[in-house]
């Protein structure tokens, strides 16, 4: 497998910086006699050519982003390289966090990202606290200003829609992400087994009626499932495309009532006439699939030796016993491996193609 980088545009990482000073787009795999390097954490584009394009931020300083970003890219916040030992998986499968972090792969927080008014990048999610909580909005920087944040783009041209249709879909993220608030979040070692809440248009429409019947000055949630970062991101994303908030698309499925009286004040109407789309846009995956796209990605040539293995995992018997083991779940790192699979001519379950678009990284760590 190729792990060589194509740089696009100006910027690298500086001598002093860590992730100048390791193969920072690859992790070391080890199984039997199997020992290589397998680059996850860089994009790739559909002639199997793995590319990183870096772009700079700072507190307050994020132009080439303001310039790059559109409404509803998707963003993975990237963790540093991995030294995944499946050798050792016998004797360590009772370590739950050590499963989810295999499967997590090198992303571990998810947002979305948008434009404000003036045309600033901005990123929206939830991040881990115990009880109700309102989703973060604020410009294009993180809180310790060390994370790289890889910057994706759903592109719908496989559902035959134009691209101006497209952006008008994305840009309705600016609307539900103000409905879904506040939510719960699942802390602990719930938030990497937490199920799915919805896997179909129709159950999403549920949904989006329990959040369109919800006053806003209710304090409350509006159901009681919860939601992590990439679970939030993924149903707000995945409401403004499928359910954009224009008075027919409303009307067309009886909630035009209940938006009216509770939202559209606030919030308007999307364009006239925009209609959403009729198959979710992001794929969920069961564990059995999470873990096969995860053996796609680093050991192909070992899955027929590991597969079995996993079967048997503690992760499974802890889904079993609580009635979710055959549910669907997505993971933090599900825009990153989406590109990378396709990338390297394994079909994917979705229409939707997640193009790599950047990765952005502290100003202090790169130069030109």
């Amino acid at each position: 497998m190729d792990t060589s980088i194509t740089y696009l545009g100006e910027f690298r990482f500086t001598n002093n910086s860590r992730k100048h000073r390791e193969p920072y787009w690859a992790s070391q795999v080890h199984f039997g006699d199997i020992n290589k390097t397998v680059v996850d954490a860089a994009g790739i584009d559909d002639h199997g050519t793995n590319i990183v394009r870096l772009l700079p931020y700072s507190d307050g300083n994020t132009t080439l982003i303001d310039s790059i970003l559109q409404d509803g890219d998707l963003l993975a916040y990237v963790q540093g390289p991995k030294r995944i030992e499946l050798t050792n998986t016998p004797t360590i499968q009772n370590n739950l966090d050590y499963i989810g972090d295999v499967l997590k792969g090198r992303a571990t927080h998810a947002e979305l990202g948008y434009l404000n008014d003036t045309h600033q990048a901005m990123q929206v999610s939830l991040w881990a606290r115990p009880g109700p909580m309102t989703p973060e909005d604020r410009r294009f920087f993180n809180h310790t200003d060390n994370d790289t944040i890889s910057i994706y783009r759903a592109s719908f041209t496989g559902y035959g829609i134009d691209m101006t249709t497209e952006r008008l879909l994305k840009s309705e993220i600016k609307r539900w992400k103000e409905i879904v608030r506040p939510v719960y979040f699942p802390c602990g070692e719930e938030m990497n087994v937490d199920p799915a809440d919805f896997t179909s248009v129709s159950e999403l429409q549920n949904i989006a009626k329990l959040l369109l019947a919800h006053s806003p000055s209710n304090p409350m949630p509006p159901f009681k499932f919860k939601l992590n970062c990439v679970q939030w991101s993924t149903l707000v994303f995945s409401l403004a495309v499928c359910f954009p908030l224009s008075r027919q698309m409303l009307s067309s499925c009886g909630l035009l009532n209940d938006y009216e009286l509770n939202w559209s004040d606030r919030l308007g109407f999307a364009t006239d006439g925009l209609m959403g789309l009729t198959e979710l846009p992001i794929p969920f995956y069961s564990i059995d699939e999470i873990i096969e796209n995860t053996l796609d990605l680093y050991v192909p040539e070992a899955k027929p030796l590991i597969a079995p293995l996993l079967q048997n995992l503690p992760l499974q018997q802890i889904l079993s016993s609580r009635g979710i083991a055959n549910s669907k779940r997505i993971m933090p790192n599900a825009f990153v491996i989406e590109n990378r699979l396709r990338g390297l001519g394994i079909p994917r379950k979705t229409k939707t193609v997640f193009e790599y678009i950047a990765t952005a990284a502290p100003a202090p760590e790169l130069n030109h």
